[in-house]
């Protein structure tokens, strides 16, 4: 007569084995995985920039220099708030080269004589710009940088909404480089446009000639992440966050970086120093592209001696790269984003 096999199944505690071991995989693979995103964002960050390095390429060998920083718009020191300069219509760097990166039909979109961003927007052209700078543009976001598409922005008359960006440009190593006629201290690769009535020129726009230390030693485009870069500027509008592809009618910080103020500051920093400082998302350092079109990661511990442009005249007048003491004073960082200091820069 056959006999009944009877089946055993797993005890509670085989099963705590295995649900222990599974457990134990994920969290030695979850890391891993974390890790491979990262660096497929890393990779897409790197791209994003250099193909931004390219439209500027492409941008110089059409117009024979490289677009402005910033054609500020702004208002006249001895009027009321109120009041509406017009000096400049706000456009931005990212916007001189939307043709050379795809994007003609948007530029087209764009009346580039007329404001681009008032809240009562008036014109034809305002009210075609005033839609237009929201659009959201995949290539100009770094993957990792989790901010949002658009967001308010601090307008002459109000706010506005505006696409966000992850990339500034190099607006000079010292402080307010951007905003000055000093060819020393004006140093970087993108300046402000600005009216005769509140200073008596601007610096012109830069072309290859002027990168007297090599293509290969200066920055050209840094990243700027929204969890760091962000800053409220008050009354209760959540306007944060400073980076803004198509401009800005108030500061130039919104599509330009400074190097004076180092890299991925801590949010407990000075409002200013946030929001001219390069920063990223990735671990370590930021991405930078550099005005040969090269696209390099620059650690955050990369020397760095914060040498402002009161710090000239120590300790000799009138020296304010030191190079009398070669430099000593004024770090590898600081000679990244300069395009004429003249001294060695060394490894970074």
């Amino acid at each position: 007569m056959a006999q009944c096999k009877v089946r055993r199944g797993f005890t509670l505690i085989e099963l705590l084995v295995v649900i222990a071991i599974i457990a134990i995989l994920i969290a030695l693979l979850l890391p891993a995985v974390q890790q491979a995103r990262e660096a497929a964002r890393r990779t897409q960050c790197r791209n994003n920039i250099k193909q931004l390095g390219l439209a500027l390429h492409n941008y110089l060998d059409i117009h024979r220099v490289f677009p402005i920083g910033h054609i500020w718009a702004s208002q006249q020191a001895d009027l009321a708030p109120s009041t509406f300069y017009g000096a400049g219509t706000g456009f931005s760097w990212g916007t001189a080269i939307l043709p050379q990166i795809d994007q003609g039909p948007l530029y087209n979109q764009l009346d580039l004589n007329a404001n681009c961003c008032m809240q009562n927007a008036v014109t034809p052209g305002e009210i075609q710009n005033k839609a237009a700078v929201r659009t959201v543009l995949p290539f100009a976001r770094c993957p990792s940088d989790v901010g949002p598409g658009v967001a308010n922005t601090l307008a002459l008359d109000g706010i506005v909404q505006m696409a966000v960006t992850s990339y500034a440009g190099n607006g000079g190593s010292f402080d307010n480089s951007h905003n000055n006629d000093s060819s020393q201290q004006a140093n970087g690769m993108f300046m402000r446009s600005r009216h005769s009535s509140i200073t008596a020129a601007g610096q012109p726009c830069r072309q290859m000639r002027d990168v007297t230390d090599g293509s290969s030693n200066t920055t050209f485009l840094s990243e700027s992440a929204w969890d760091i870069s962000k800053s409220d500027e008050g009354g209760g509008v959540g306007i944060v966050g400073r980076k803004r592809w198509f401009g800005s009618q108030t500061g130039s910080n919104r599509m330009i970086n400074e190097a004076v103020n180092g890299l991925n500051p801590p949010n407990t920093a000075a409002a200013t120093t946030i929001r001219r400082a390069a920063s990223s998302m990735h671990e370590g350092g930021v991405m930078f592209g550099m005005v040969d079109g090269s696209v390099r990661f620059i650690s955050e511990n990369v020397d760095h001696t914060g040498r402002t442009w009161a710090d000239r005249n120590t300790p000799n007048a009138n020296d304010p790269f030191d190079t009398t003491r070669n430099g000593q004073a004024y770090g590898t960082y600081q000679r990244l984003w300069s395009t004429a200091d003249g001294l060695v820069l060394g490894e970074f």
